[in-house]
């Protein structure tokens, strides 16, 4: 076999790569940069400071906490069996236990952060709450609940 020979698997000498040269000169093609999760747009988005008036002050609050009023008020208006049912939600999300927690870290003293309407509320939504448990519970045991309670 000579040095020069050319064909099939042999280019000529002039052709080869050096050693230490690439066969892609211009290398890969970098990826861009990764889409940012959709999770920390959500979070920036609701986070933004929102003018809100507030007890008759103005105030700049997360646009998640105009949110989540709306949602109570919104709910409020709903009838009596999804308000059961939201007050449901809200106890398996441990939203009900943290308000406790709040309001029992605060020392019962809760004029500055609750309005006496918004403890009254807490307190029928708690009450209301425990009420539907008694009742769906009377019911697993074969007794259909008390339907007394439907009218709201």
């Amino acid at each position: 076999m000579k040095d020069n020979e050319v064909g099939y698997g042999k280019p000529p000498k002039g052709h080869q790569w050096k050693p230490g040269q690439s066969g892609n000169p211009s290398g890969k093609k970098k990826a861009g940069k990764p889409p940012r999760p959709l999770l920390h747009d959500l979070a920036e988005q609701l986070s933004e400071l929102v003018p809100v008036t507030m007890g008759g002050k103005k105030q700049q609050v997360p646009l998640s906490h105009v949110m989540a009023m709306g949602l109570v008020r919104d709910a409020m208006k709903a009838p009596f069996k999804e308000r059961l049912q939201l007050l449901q939600h809200l106890d398996k999300l441990g939203v009900l236990a943290l308000q406790s927690q709040k309001i029992d870290e605060l020392g019962g003293d809760c004029s500055t952060e609750f309005t006496q309407a918004e403890l009254q509320l807490l307190a029928k939504s708690q009450q209301l709450l425990e009420e539907l448990e008694a009742e769906e519970a009377a019911w697993k045991e074969g007794g259909k609940g008390s339907e007394a309670g439907d009218s709201g």
